[in-house]
Formats: structure tokens, sequence, C-alpha cells
């Protein structure tokens, strides 16, 4: 999926204070022309002056383009600029922490960052929107159609109420690439693709996805995405026997941005190579692979890494050479298995939530957004929760700073002090075992377990994260 041209389009699309000059540089496809804009308009920046839109617009272009050191950096100059916030901070740090998740391939932390975003009862139109289509791509990571397709039926309803033009438009490009992708993944050609056949795609798959779409007329204001629509026109004729040859593909790998360096020219690389396995051209699936550049640590992760063995694998096959194949789908098998495990636990955080919103669990993007020591602190944090006299000076202690410093770092970081992240931890087990045990146990009882043995303390503390009492939450599940 063209995931990086995709945020970068509902990035920029949700930031209202954004000048409109950036966003029609961006319709326009020149992404390193933008990155050059927003460079020299940070750098002028006043120090005093609020600009945090455009610092968010400059780190999303970093990330991008694969400069997520310089990325996280800016981030952390958008952060400053809304400091006295606290509210919009936590959002937007969260936010942050999810998309940097994301271009890890770190799908679970990523996956609840966007959750947490999305059921947040101060959440804007924007930052909701934006939330879904991210949520839509990680769900497509972890082999889930369906679930892409309801967070895409989510967000078409938010840019309707938004009447945001670019956003439809987004929605409806990510729905026709999702169709070519389930086509693809469900040729007979791909039917020992371990990952995509054992996952939740195959069921449940809604009707609207595997009916035939006429999108002949598909035209976007946004010349990024008609590069898109006009590269799966290509492949899907090319598929059909409209086209012998799959040069007509090749010709579209750059159209919309002219930029060969961004990650999307190797998911249509791949798409390419699967579509001339499917029609039993190998000689131009391995023509087409040979342009796929070798995969880092952190892409290793990834899901495009899986497809990039398979049809390794069965080019090797198809040409006879069998110990190779052996060995290369060995490789694929393996890795395909224990990404089908990471999805099977991944396929119910990143479903719609249904009922009544309540937080996600915050600690799994908590470390991703701390740096060296401070990860220890957070650590001995999560391990100690039950001791009723944890303190700010013990946790400190353990990693050997000031109590000030420990503080000034949270707050930076997490957008909290670290006793109220313990607070929200405890709030949290506490609201986990209110689900789970037996009704008829007592609350106070409960929170106890967890440090917490004042009864007001516990009734503040928990309202103000699940906006009801720990009585009530038991009443609502029963």
């Amino acid at each position: 999926m063209h995931s990086d041209l995709y945020f970068i389009v509902a990035s920029l699309s949700t930031l209202e204070d954004l000048p409109s000059h950036y966003i029609d540089m961006m319709r326009n496809g020149d992404i390193k022309a933008l990155e050059k804009s927003l460079a020299t308009a940070v750098e002028a920046i006043h120090p005093e002056a609020n600009n945090y839109d455009l610092y968010q617009a400059y780190a999303d272009i970093l990330m991008v383009l694969g400069r997520s050191e310089e990325a996280e950096q800016s981030y952390r100059h958008a952060l400053k600029h809304i400091y006295d916030d606290r509210e919009r901070y936590r959002r937007k740090s969260s936010r942050n922490a999810a998309w940097q998740a994301f271009s890890r391939h770190r799908y679970h932390p990523a996956i609840k960052g966007f959750k947490r975003l999305a059921e947040h009862e101060n959440t804007s139109d924007g930052e909701l929107f934006e939330a879904r289509i991210a949520l839509a791509m990680l769900a497509y990571c972890i082999g889930n159609l369906t679930t892409a397709w309801e967070h895409l039926g989510v967000a078409q309803g938010i840019a309707q109420r938004r009447r945001n033009r670019l956003s439809e438009e987004l929605v409806q490009v990510m729905k026709r690439e999702l169709i070519l992708l389930f086509r693809l993944r469900t040729d007979p050609a791909m039917a020992d693709h371990v990952f995509w056949q054992s996952g939740s795609m195959d069921h449940r798959v809604p009707p609207d996805l595997l009916a035939p779409e006429d999108t002949s007329g598909t035209i976007t204001s946004c010349s990024l995405l008609n590069g898109c629509i006009q590269f799966f026109r290509r492949v899907e004729d090319f598929m059909q026997g409209h086209t012998s040859e799959p040069d007509d593909i090749t010709l579209s790998l750059t159209t919309g941005t002219g930029d060969r360096s961004l990650k999307y020219l190797r998911t249509r690389r791949l798409t390419i190579a699967m579509a001339t396995l499917c029609t039993g051209m190998t000689n131009r699936s391995e023509q087409t692979l040979e342009n796929v550049e070798q995969a880092s640590a952190f892409d290793r992760a990834s899901y495009w890494h899986l497809d990039y063995l398979y049809i390794l694998a069965a080019l090797k096959r198809k040409q006879g050479r069998w110990h190779e194949f052996s060995e290369t789908y060995t490789r694929y098998t393996l890795l395909a298995m224990k990404h089908a495990r990471a999805a099977d636990s991944d396929a119910a955080a990143v479903a719609p939530h249904s009922g009544v919103a309540v937080p996600s669990a915050m600690s799994d993007d908590i470390t991703s957004r701390l740096i060296g020591k401070y990860r220890r602190a957070y650590s001995y944090i999560v391990d100690n929760l039950q001791q009723p006299d944890l303190s700010v000076r013990e946790v400190a202690a353990q990693i050997g700073v000031t109590e000030r410093t420990l503080q000034l770092t949270f707050r930076s970081s997490l957008g909290m002090t670290p006793m109220e992240l313990i607070r929200r931890l405890r709030m949290e087990r506490i609201h986990q075992d209110l689900l789970t045990q037996d009704a008829s146990g007592n609350v106070l009882a409960v929170a106890s377990k967890w440090g917490v043995r004042h009864r007001s303390t516990l009734a503040n503390s928990y309202r103000k994260v699940y906006k009801e009492s720990p009585s009530e939450t038991r009443l609502r599940i029963n």
C-alpha cells in the first residue's frame, strides 16, 4: 500500500493552520520541493511564535523521506509550541509517536496510539480522520483487509462531515487500492502465500470489496493521488489482458511525484512483480524484482519484505532452481508465521471500537516516547505499581537523576508528570480488573491491589480517566 503518500495527504489535509500554498505543493506531488520550502519556513520562525502545524508538517515530510532522527527533533520542537495546552499536547504527542512507530514497522504500539487518539473525547475531526486512515493502513499491514475497509468507511463519513474534498478523495483512492490488492492476494497464483492466506482477510469480506467497481472516471484534484490511480488502472488492465506487456505499468512508477527516492516506488515494483507472476510472465517479475532495494533491519519486520521473499521463492521454483527455492521459501515461511502470530494478537486491537469510548492502554508506546535511561524509570514504575508508597523520589533514585530532571523529562516527552503517569497506569489496571473479575468482588479491594487505598482517591482519579465511577463500570458491563 502507498502508505507514505497517504500519510502525507492525510496529515497536511487536516492541519487547519497550515498555509494553503504548502497544501498546493503537496497536491502537485513535488515532495522534495515541499521539504525545502518547509525547511526555510521553519528556520524563519520566531522563537515566541506559535507554529505547531508548520513544524509538524515539516517533521512528517522528513519522516517520509527517511530522515527519522531529524523528524523526531522537529516533532519535539513542534510540541514546545503547545506546551501549555496539556490536552492537545498529549494528543499530538501520542499521534507523533504512533506515526514514528508505524514507520519503524512496530505495528502494535502504533495501533494502540491511534486507537487512543480515535477514542479520545476531545479529538478533533481532523485528528479523528487521520487516525482512521492510519488504522486502515495498519489493518492492511497485519493482513486484515476487512477491518481496513471498515476504518475507511468511518474515515469517509468524517471527511464528508468536514466537507474536505481532498480527504474524501484520499479515501476513494485507498479503497481503489484495497480492491486491487484483494484481487492480487486472492489470485490462484498466490495460494501458497502463507501470511495472506492465514489472516482474517478471507473471512467476512465486505460485498462491496468483492464487487467490480467502475472507477474509470475517478480523477482527483491532487496530482499525487492521480498518479496512484493511473498506476492502479495500468495494473488492472494488464491483469485483465487489455495489455500484453507490463511496460505501460513501469511508465507510471514515478507518475505524480517525479521522485524515485520515496518508499512508494518499492510498493509499486512489488505490485508489478505480483501482477506479472499472476499472469505467468516470470521473466518480467524477475526484472522488476531486481530494482527492489535490499531490506534494512527495520524493513525486515515489514509486510512488504514478506512479499519480496515470496515472489523471489516463486521465481526460483518456476526456474527449476529447487535448492534456492527451498532455502528462500523456508525463510519466507518462518517469517510469515511469525508475522501471522503477531497479526492475530493485533487483530482485536485494530478493530473499529463499538460501545462506550474508553481510553486504550497507553503502556505500549510510552517507551518509544522516552529516551535512554528514562525508559528504565518507566519500567520501574510499571513493576512497582502495586506499592502504595511508590514516589517520584524513589523512581529518580533508581536511574540516578534528580526529581526535577525526571519531572521535566516526563513532562516534555509524555505531557504528564511521573505521578500523573503512575495514577493513570493504576487506573488502567483497576479498570481492566473490573472488566474481567467477578462482579461481586469489592471495588476497593481491587484498587488496593494496585496501590490505591483511599476511596476518594480512587473515585476522583478513575472518573477523570473513564468519565464514570468504578461501580458504574461494573453495572454497565453487567
